[in-house]
């Protein structure tokens, strides 16, 4: 079965242990936003843009982390 962008988002998340208040900040929308996000409420889920910006962040992490 293939993984929708919603699941592969989670990964992220759960790969970095963020909360929503960290989720937040990484897409920049509100932390209630993010708590729907997370629990699908209210037919809300992570969109391709919500994780480009997460696989984004990671690789600046990184770059950052190597210098």
């Amino acid at each position: 079965m293939e993984m929708t962008t919603h699941d592969r988002t989670i990964q992220l998340i759960t790969v970095l242990d963020y909360n929503a208040r960290q989720i937040a900040q990484v897409l920049g929308i509100s932390t209630r936003g993010a708590s729907y996000k997370l629990s699908r409420e209210k037919g809300n889920q992570f969109t391709e843009s919500d994780f480009e910006k997460f696989k984004n962040f990671i690789e600046n992490l990184n770059k950052t982390a190597q210098q």
